[in-house]
């Protein structure tokens, strides 16, 4: 019933890219959208809408002030901008750079203020794990975590469980988490009781622009080189993720634990390699803790010992490195089904319809 009603009324949404490319996008509402088939159209200020949904990095503070009262405004907020320092460079540049750009109808010097105005003035607050949750209660109307849907983008799920005398890592992410990533695996390549490791990295090649500036822009494989790392590199593409699984014997998530930005990002990269069949250790962070303990494991690691350990009891013997995929697969799927990422949706925007 409440699909059958979103469907019949008018739904506009200022997408993360403009040709709904970006991956914010494809894994949130476009996902719900196009799986429930579910008409809406991108946001024109000229046109009526009953309910219009923001992605958060797009929305002008003033969206949502300017809607007639009768529609209703979701925003989706998957960054956790409110934990940001106050002093970064980008954080400092942000409400200069989206002004000018007439991005931003309002000057902000600490663009956090921006932010918390369009989570003030929204009806719903969708974001990306019950961490972040905790973090935007304080400011909104109600808040509905649901992460990123990988259903459209995973094909090939792991199969060969044999091991060689080299491991096969995985890690993908974006560029600005490459420097923990790093951390990392040059401490494991300097192990000399540690097998040779190749790592599999799957990112841009190059630095996206900042709010079209090309500032800090360099090539990511150069960065790779210069650390030592034997390693093999595949720019982004839903085809080279998947190829992940046929190339590795498990996946690693580390987090870089002194930027709070970081620290409460959710567990949306390791559900991706879980789909995938590829077994994970990740950074002991509290929304990577959360998903393991919901699956049943204890792979997150707080220090170099435990990244060591982990990965060598993943990969002592193929029957654990079959179990532990076997496992993170199935509860992947069994958890997140599509049916999950509809009523979660549904339930959003059905809340931001009946706000007062």
């Amino acid at each position: 019933m409440s699909l059958e009603y979103l469907r019949s009324i008018r739904i506009g949404y200022i997408p993360y890219s403009p040709d709904l490319t970006a991956p914010s996008d494809r894994r949130r509402f476009v996902y719900f959208a196009k799986a429930n088939n579910l008409p809406f159209s991108i946001y024109n200020p000229s046109s009526r809408y009953d309910i219009v949904i923001a992605a958060s990095s797009r929305a002008d503070p003033q969206t949502f002030r300017d809607l007639p009262a009768s529609t209703k405004c979701v925003l989706d907020f998957i960054d956790s901008y409110l934990v940001e320092p106050a002093l970064t460079p980008r954080s400092l540049l942000r409400g200069v750079v989206r002004y000018m750009q007439r991005r931003s109808s309002k000057l902000y010097l600490q663009y956090k203020d921006a932010y918390t105005s369009l989570i003030r003035d929204a009806d719903v607050v969708i974001c990306s794990s019950p961490e972040q949750a905790s973090l935007i209660s304080p400011h909104a109307n109600a808040v509905v975590p649901i992460p990123d849907s990988h259903l459209s983008e995973c094909f090939n799920v792991k199969s060969d469980y044999c091991l060689s005398s080299t491991l096969n890592i995985a890690w993908e992410g974006q560029i600005a988490t490459l420097p923990a990533f790093l951390r990392v695996a040059t401490y494991l390549s300097s192990l000399s009781d540690f097998p040779p490791v190749l790592f599999h990295v799957v990112t841009d090649r190059y630095r996206p622009s900042f709010y079209g500036w090309s500032l800090f822009s360099h090539d990511t494989t150069v960065s790779l080189a210069k650390s030592g790392i034997d390693f093999a590199f595949y720019p982004w593409s839903i085809e080279n993720i998947n190829n992940l699984p046929l190339l590795c014997d498990l996946a690693i998530v580390p987090v870089d634990t002194a930027n709070p930005m970081h620290c409460f990002k959710p567990e949306n990269r390791i559900n991706l390699f879980w789909r995938l069949g590829l077994p994970v250790v990740a950074s002991a962070t509290e929304s990577h803790v959360r998903a393991m303990s919901q699956a049943g494991f204890d792979l997150t690691a707080s220090s170099y010992d435990e990244w060591s350990s982990k990965i060598q009891l993943l990969t002592s013997n193929p029957a654990i490195l079959r179990a532990h995929s076997l496992s993170c697969h199935g509860h992947v799927v069994g958890s997140f089904p599509e049916a999950f990422f509809s009523r979660q949706w549904v339930s959003a925007l059905m809340l931001a319809l009946r706000a007062a």
